[in-house]
């Protein structure tokens, strides 16, 4: 595969002039062309030339694709660029950048598989007992809840009650992992990859500043369901 990148690379290097910086310059043809023209006059040949135009366009961002994709081969193989089996490798200037695909944990050198635990039926609560940070939103699945804490290292439970899906976290983990929200106040809201969740803390009004959740706790309510993340 890599020797079929190289030749096409090739083919379309020689095919555009290069600038000083070593990256193809477009030249588009220009559509301004007279009718007494005898050879690219009138209509027809105006489109033609705008055919001529989106086709080396489109080679262009071929070529910057294909040149993509060599750099991050050259440093993500072999050995997946020293990250772990199931972990992403990606090419960051240079630098091998490693993250855990979906339903593992770590830091991308090493993974480990995520699980979940029923701590019971009841809310996620604080390992001391008081409301944790719970990220709300509605009208979801419990798989799809609990996907959404797989997606996020900041999840540390997930509280399921039909169709109810709340996101357990404290301000600690958060803000290390996400970043602090404009506003932390019981009811605020907050957007993250496009779903919007209402934020709930402490139960009393308070910041979500002094949350922690530790070893984690629930607290009896029907149809609640509290699931605590674990990796093996």
């Amino acid at each position: 595969m890599i020797k079929v990148l190289l030749v096409l690379l090739a083919v379309l290097a020689t095919a555009t002039k290069e600038t000083s910086g070593g990256m193809p310059e477009r030249r588009l043809l220009s559509t301004e062309t007279k009718d007494t023209d005898p050879v690219f006059g009138g209509h027809r040949s105006r489109r033609f030339l705008g055919t001529i135009n989106q086709i080396n366009e489109y080679l262009l961002n071929l070529y910057k694709d294909i040149l993509k994709k060599i750099e991050n081969y050259e440093v993500c193989e072999p050995d997946n660029g020293g990250c772990h089996n199931n972990a992403e490798c990606t090419n960051n200037d240079g630098v091998a950048s490693c993250e855990c695909k979906s339903g593992f944990e770590g830091d991308g050198k090493s993974c480990a598989p995520v699980n979940y635990k029923l701590l019971g039926e009841g809310n996620c609560r604080d390992e001391d007992g008081t409301y944790p940070m719970n990220l709300s939103t509605s009208h979801i699945t419990k798989k799809t809840c609990e996907n959404l804490c797989d997606e996020f290292i900041w999840c540390l439970a997930y509280e399921y009650a039909s169709p109810d899906c709340g996101l357990i976290t404290d301000s600690e983990h958060f803000e290390r992992y996400y970043g602090w929200p404009d506003s932390t106040s019981w009811g605020a809201k907050i957007k993250i990859n496009g779903i919007r969740y209402t934020i709930y803390c402490n139960g009393n009004g308070l910041d979500c500043l002094n949350t922690v959740y530790g070893n984690g706790s629930w607290k009896s309510r029907s149809n609640n369901y509290c699931y605590q993340k674990i990796t093996n």
